[in-house]
């Protein structure tokens, strides 16, 4: 069976070379036949559908061994391909699949007797075909003789053979069909079709719209293969019920096609001598109801996913894990409008674990040129979380795992809190309105990949590193992985010397995010580590699945993960197996040091008084539940899962979480430590205007210039402050302590404060206090109104103080303007 889809916006038809072209060939053996782009097709023995293929003809009346051949587009021997001992047959063919899965697949099939009754033999060599820029395929006996080679033009379309005219013959040329593994003797066409240009596909998610004309557009424009324009004799056939058109399906006429459902609209154009490739996939979706999210549209063959031999959701367990991938047609709406922001052909897999046995499957959708489209999704699917990621190779469609009929959210807003608040290697998140094959199937979260494809989108398209899941090498070199491991096994390594090979920060940025949120299946699962192959690379991560965030099935706030993560004892049920002594090592290695042990506090310390505390996470769970409430009760009924009472309830029970989960956060890092309990403590509460203000303590700086949390008494903090405009600086620092005693204030005239708090405080306030430098005769600016002095303990007088003094000058337009003068 053969899958037939391609994008709804036309691909670009330049101009292409003859043809027509000639081989050269010395031997018997021949380059018959060439499939640059298979799209669908035959299934092979890896259970695939091939990327591309070359035929292999036989020409003379023996069979020839070709072991040690070479074949590939490079035309140094060297470059190419080697090949197995595989035999072709006297007038015979072999078809040699071109996909990179570098291997020789033997399958045997035997009777009931156990005795082998045929055998099937393929070949999947290490490399693609060229599609998008002319090429060549070479052919070299293993003495390095070219045996025979073939010029391939620039990809018109996908699923168009490129062959000789008979076995053998000179003539090489576009093929009405492909003919794998059999003769070619189905001629020529006098050119390939390209695709018919539609109107505006869908007026999704517009109530008020009931239907809409289908028409075609710049026929008299459109150019074939050969860069001739369209017959104009060529008709646009069509189908509405999703099946491929034909030589009988209905014509499109001017008036147009009327839609007024949910509509899978397939297009072709057709004339007679001409060869028609795969016809043009264009969605129409009519939503019930006013869009709130983008849409996201896949049309596949339903085979692909169902069959019971080879169906990718059919046959995916979490103990069968297949990761299979098949055709489709993504197509991506956004909340507005009435055009397609994307539609090409991508090919998806299944993915996850355990979340394999949901009823609805998490897939990765892969873009790729050899479909006639990028290498990458040419879209910004995050525009809130993640704005600067505008091109992806591949994404997620997840269905938020173990979150999976619970909040829906989880693992996106704990990514998101803390990815957009630190330097993290992160999975941009936005829910989106899912279709499949024009039916809803309630919703889905657009997510970026935990893999090589993240490090290309946020590192200018970096694709020479070693990456690491789960301690199983994904791309590069795995010595350089083994190196780091054996280096964080051996003790007595310096802080130095683990910042020269890992990058501390942004692994500690990880760490917090997944030890605040209790992410058990971290991080003996779900461990992701690369870098640069390049001499020098660091190591860093790429945090993932924090589904077991905010108190995942009714999990305790009080869990004691920092203990269960460092293997002592804790509070964490003995069924959670995700900490062992391998998956640790490198946490507690780093804790043994004091120089990051002190880090480690800072920052978590900081944090909680930043983007970790309560109000702020609530923030973003709110953000998150109103852009997925108006579908949920829709989704609910679709997939199965808690209804919308159920669902409010535990979004709540999320929010609730993060109070105690705050408060209790204090507890183990005090007890951890050997430290007094945390008390409340506010730095930069006296002023609104935050836009200029850098603020940090302990050298890690606050994302929004203000803390609202709490500090350790009996530890040092040192506070220090900058400005983003030029020639205004912090001056010196407010503080106020209360105590037993009541409360005492302190005006310290320094840009940097450090200090202790003694035991027995309750509460801290600290503000930091700007001032322009460079102004010495501001008294005489007419715009002064009032001027006001304080000496460093904080006391105010209309007359300056013998010393230093802090001086404000009130101005006509109500501004302030503050200088540290030193006034005898």
């Amino acid at each position: 069976m053969r899958m037939k889809i391609i994008g709804t916006i036309l691909l670009t038809a330049g101009m292409l070379p003859a043809t027509l072209s000639l081989s050269a060939n010395t031997g018997q053996v021949y380059i018959n036949e060439v499939m640059q782009s298979a799209v669908g097709g035959d299934i092979d023995l890896l259970m695939e559908y091939p990327d591309g293929w070359v035929e292999l003809y036989n020409s003379g009346t023996a069979a020839v061994s070709l072991k040690g051949y070479r074949i590939g587009k490079k035309i140094k021997f060297g470059k190419c391909y080697e090949l197995p001992d595989v035999t072709i047959p006297a007038k015979g063919y072999l078809v040699i699949y071109c996909d990179k899965a570098d291997t020789y697949v033997v399958s045997e099939k035997k009777d009931r007797f156990g005795r082998v009754t045929s055998v099937e033999r393929e070949v999947h060599t290490d490399f693609r075909l060229t599609t998008d820029a002319e090429s060549g395929v070479y052919l070299y006996t293993p003495d390095a003789v070219l045996v025979d080679s073939v010029h391939l033009p620039v990809m018109f379309k996908p699923n168009v053979g490129y062959g000789r005219l008979s076995d053998g013959d000179a003539v090489w040329g576009y093929e009405f069909q492909p003919t794998k593994g059999r003769p070619n003797e189905g001629g020529h066409p006098l050119a390939v079709l390209p695709d018919p240009y539609l109107s505006p596909a869908g007026y999704l998610g517009d109530p008020d719209h009931q239907a809409v004309f289908v028409k075609n557009m710049r026929m008299n424009r459109l150019k074939m293969s050969n860069g001739e324009n369209v017959p104009n004799n060529a008709v646009v056939r069509y189908t509405t019920d999703g099946t491929e058109p034909c030589d009988t399906s209905e014509i499109m006429t001017s008036a147009g096609v009327y839609v007024d459902k949910n509509t899978i609209f397939k297009a072709a154009i057709f004339c007679d001598g001409y060869l028609t490739p795969d016809a043009l996939t264009a969605v129409y979706l009519f939503h019930p109801r006013k869009l709130t999210l983008p849409t996201v549209s896949l049309v596949y063959d339903s085979l692909d996913m169902f069959s019971p031999e080879y169906g990718i959701i059919a046959l995916n367990t979490k103990e069968t894990k297949y990761n299979w991938r098949r055709p489709a047609n993504f197509t991506y709406f956004g909340t507005v409008g009435l055009n397609p922001r994307i539609n090409q052909i991508c090919e998806v897999r299944v993915a996850g674990g355990w979340t394999r046995d949901n009823s609805q499957k998490t897939l990765i959708a892969y873009a790729h040129r050899r479909f006639g489209s990028d290498d990458y999704f040419d879209q910004a699917f995050w525009p809130t979380t993640r704005p600067e990621a505008y091109r992806a190779p591949s994404i997620m469609l997840r269905n938020s795992g173990n979150d999976f009929g619970n909040s829906f959210i989880r693992d996106g807003v704990a990514q998101a809190i803390v990815g957009m608040n630190t330097d993290l290697d992160w999975q941009g998140y936005q829910p989106a309105i899912y279709y499949i094959n024009g039916k809803y199937d309630g919703l889905i979260n657009i997510r970026e990949r935990s893999n090589e494809d993240n490090v290309w989108t946020h590192y200018n398209g970096l694709e020479d590193i070693t990456l690491i899941e789960n301690a199983q090498l994904k791309e590069g070199d795995w010595q350089q992985y083994q190196d780091f491991v054996d280096f964080y096994s051996a003790e007595g390594h310096t802080y130095e010397e683990f910042d020269s090979v890992m990058d501390i920060v942004e692994y500690t940025n990880m760490m917090i995010c997944n030890i605040f949120m209790s992410n058990t299946d971290f991080p003996g699962n779900n461990n992701t580590l690369w870098r640069p192959v390049a001499e020098g690379g660091r190591w860093r991560w790429i945090i993932k699945d924090v589904d077991r965030a905010f108190g995942i099935w009714g999990h305790a706030a009080n869990e004691e993960y920092l203990n269960w993560v460092l293997n002592l004892p804790s509070n964490i049920s003995s069924g959670e197996r995700a900490n062992g002594e391998y998956w640790t090592r490198l946490f507690r290695r780093l804790m043994s040091i004091e120089r990051y042990r002190d880090l480690f506090l800072d920052m978590f310390t900081v944090y909680m008084g930043d983007f970790l505390t309560p109000e702020y996470m609530k923030k973003w769970i709110t953000w998150a539940h109103d852009r997925v409430e108006p579908e949920y009760e829709f989704y609910s009924r679709v997939q199965r899962v808690n209804g919308k009472s159920s669902w409010e309830n535990e979004i709540n029970r999320m929010k609730n979480w993060t109070n105690s989960r705050w408060e209790d956060m204090y507890r183990q890092l005090a007890e951890y430590y050997s430290l007094d309990k945390a008390v409340p403590a506010v730095v930069n509460n006296n002023t609104t205007d935050l836009s200029f203000q850098i603020i940090s303590i302990n050298g890690v700086t606050l994302t929004g210039g203000r803390f609202n949390g709490r500090l350790f008494p009996g530890r040092e903090y040192t506070f220090d402050g900058a400005s983003k405009f030029s020639g205004f600086d912090v001056i010196g620092w407010e503080v106020a302590t209360t105590g037993a005693a009541g409360t005492e204030k302190k005006v310290y005239m320094d840009e940097t404060l450090s200090m202790t708090f003694p035991a027995g405080t309750k509460q801290v306030t600290v503000n930091a206090i700007f001032g322009q430098s460079g102004i010495e005769n501001i008294e005489t600016v007419a715009d002064v109104v009032e001027t006001f002095y304080y000496n460093p303990q904080g006391m105010e007088s209309p007359t300056p103080f013998e010393g230093l003094n802090i001086v404000k000058y009130i101005l006509r337009d109500g501004k302030t303007v503050t200088v540290k003068k030193f006034i005898k």
